[in-house]
């Protein structure tokens, strides 16, 4: 098992000869793939999980809510503040438990 950007993988050499499988799961979503060589499939892998992680980014921002009213006091710095803590609790809810 290796890890990247807190997400872990694996990378295990096939049956066949010069076929490295790699495997990662993102948020639930499992993505996998084949390569001749060990260090291409850790390549692979580790592309594979930014691509899946900046889609995920992409996603999570919402579109602007005209129809919500703002609370009262809040100055642009602290509503910025706290959309960003809302974007990271809301990712945070796909990530798997911490092992103890």
């Amino acid at each position: 098992m290796m890890e990247y950007r807190n997400i872990e993988y694996t990378v295990v050499q096939g049956i066949e000869q010069r076929v490295w499988k790699w495997s990662a799961s993102v948020a639930g979503v499992v993505i996998t793939g084949n390569e001749q060589t060990r260090s291409a499939a850790v390549a692979a892998a580790e592309t594979a999980i930014d691509r899946a992680l900046s889609q995920k980014k992409v996603r999570l921002v919402p579109p602007p809510q005209p129809d919500r009213q703002e609370a009262p006091g809040m100055s642009d710095g602290n509503k910025h503040l706290a959309s960003d803590v809302l974007r990271i609790l809301h990712g945070a809810r796909s990530l798997p438990p911490v092992p103890k």
